[in-house]
């Protein structure tokens, strides 16, 4: 069904008002400079078990409200959907984390209501050179379109959702975030998320500090200026 690389039995913050269980699904497709789950970026098999999985979750119905499924990035899971479908079948509110880059799968399960919740990261201005300079490869102009497009999905069907920057200093400047809140429909949540440096950051030499706590804050107050709900989520 789809390849199964970590599993968190408990989460009470990445859901936001639910007590949920995060899956974690093998493979992305970019490789973020600062990624924290690095060994979920080869597209290799998963290493749990898809049925196991299903089944605490059956048991743990009495408990849990909802599940996550994050990544790597789940939407380049074939399975994704069925996996999906099997949640609601057991009564589960459903989150996904996804980087944007397959708007199609997006569509399809907003459009079936298997998800309650999107969570989408928007990594820098919506630019071939700035993105390429986050997400480990180069992009061209038709990946920055697939962005653009689950940003419009997103909003456009009304579900609950948050997008959400990584701010490192070393790679985005404020002017850069201020750029991303104006490419953001006025009234969507906008998450600015404070970076910390992972233990085997790919540039691990040139990223060594979190994001400054003060500098956060001015920048969630520019960028009221332009959206009506910006939160700081701050790690350390």
């Amino acid at each position: 069904m789809i390849e199964i690389g970590g599993f968190q039995k408990l989460t009470l913050i990445d859901f936001p008002g639910k007590i949920a269980s995060a899956v974690f699904l093998q493979g992305c497709n970019l490789n973020c400079v600062y990624c924290h789950n690095r060994h979920l970026i080869p597209l290799k098999r998963g290493n749990l078990n898809v049925q196991d999985i299903l089944e605490y979750l059956e048991g743990a119905r009495a408990f849990l409200d909802g599940v996550v499924i994050s990544g790597g990035e789940p939407t380049i899971q074939k399975g994704l959907l069925l996996f999906a479908q099997e949640l609601k079948r057991i009564g589960y509110a459903v989150k996904i984390d996804t980087n944007g880059t397959n708007p199609e799968m997006l569509e399809l399960l907003l459009s079936k209501g298997l998800v309650d919740f999107v969570a989408m990261d928007v990594k820098a201005p919506l630019t071939p050179e700035k993105y390429s300079g986050v997400c480990g490869h180069r992009v061209d102009e038709e990946f920055m379109e697939k962005i653009r497009k689950s940003v419009e999905i997103v909003t456009s069907y009304g579900v609950a959702h948050e997008f959400r920057t990584t701010v490192v200093e070393e790679l985005l400047t404020p002017a850069d975030i201020i750029e991303i809140a104006r490419s953001l429909p006025p009234q969507s949540s906008y998450v600015l998320q404070q970076f910390v440096p992972p233990e085997m950051c790919a540039v691990a030499d040139k990223l060594t500090k979190p994001a400054d706590r003060e500098l956060l804050i001015k920048l969630k107050e520019e960028c009221e200026k332009i959206l009506t709900n910006v939160r700081v989520r701050l790690y350390v």
